[in-house]
């Protein structure tokens, strides 16, 4: 039962860290659009 929570922690923290990147994907996207209408 110890690997069953193991799992569970680390699928987890798996969607949350999948979350946080997608966050930084679309804020640098925004961020290089934002530059390109500013030049």
């Amino acid at each position: 039962s110890g690997i069953d929570s193991v799992e569970k922690l680390l699928s987890t923290t798996n969607r949350k860290l999948m979350k946080i990147l997608r966050l930084k994907e679309e804020s640098i996207r925004k961020l290089k659009v934002s530059l390109v209408q500013f030049l």
